[in-house]
């Protein structure tokens, strides 16, 4: 089956991972290569757990606006982007703790506890 190349018809997100490792662009926030053939999860044994860790470098498919923004269930390639998990994970935190304000508040305890030094005493 031939994938439509067309970036303004609207797919389902399953569709959209099947676009982007067709397309094989770099990640759109850092500029490197992404593992497009490689596994997304590696299983390793930590004791006597099995564990499923992530492959950073994995595709991941990013939007261009914050998904809380924009609640559409269907997305064009227009407006996504190829991204490593590790950057897309990265800037949704940042996005995260922004809107949250959380920066905000770590800069006002540090300027309330400031650390006294033999001057001020």
């Amino acid at each position: 089956m031939p994938i439509d190349m067309d970036p303004a018809k609207e797919r389902s997100w399953y569709a959209l991972r099947i676009y982007w490792m067709h397309v094989r662009g770099n990640c759109a926030r850092c500029g490197g290569p992404i593992h497009y053939d490689g596994l997304r999860y590696r299983f390793v044994w930590k004791g006597e757990r099995r564990v499923r860790i992530e492959n950073p470098f994995a595709l991941d498919v990013g939007h261009k606006v914050e998904a809380d923004l924009d609640k559409r269930k269907f997305y064009s390639p227009n407006d996504t982007q190829p991204e490593h998990a590790r950057c897309n994970r990265k800037m949704g935190a940042r996005y995260g703790n922004k809107k949250r304000g959380w920066g905000k508040t770590a800069r006002r305890v540090t300027a309330t506890y400031a650390v006294k030094t033999t001057r001020d005493w």
